[in-house]
């Protein structure tokens, strides 16, 4: 129910509503699901908070839960954003990886940069 909340508060751009319910399954110790992942970073992207990000997408990774696409768009995204191109440059990697194919304007941004 929590993720259902926390996406309506996204989706309306009410951001530190959002961060309000994240703190709140936190301090509940609720369970974090991959959906609950996605909209958790959708949000911290959305509120330029490139540490927390990279916090959720590195705590989603350990808890066994494979990013989605546009989930490591929106951490490239961040990243390019506060100019760590080479955490860019990593993170594209990954996802080739992991099977995921980058958009050519993608990579041929951060090869210029």
């Amino acid at each position: 129910m929590y993720t259902t909340v926390v996406h309506s508060r996204y989706c309306s751009n009410c951001y530190r509503e959002a961060l309000a319910l994240v703190w709140e399954m936190e301090g509940r110790n609720c369970l974090f699901d991959l959906p609950a992942y996605r909209v958790v970073i959708k949000v911290f992207v959305a509120l330029n908070d490139l540490s927390r990000a990279v916090r959720y997408f590195s705590k989603m990774k350990e808890a066994g839960f494979s990013p989605g696409f546009d989930i490591y768009m929106d951490v490239i995204k961040i990243y390019a954003i506060h100019g760590r191109i080479g955490n860019c440059k990593e993170v594209c990697k990954e996802a080739e990886v992991a099977g995921f194919k980058m958009e050519e304007q993608m990579r041929s941004m951060l090869m210029n940069i």
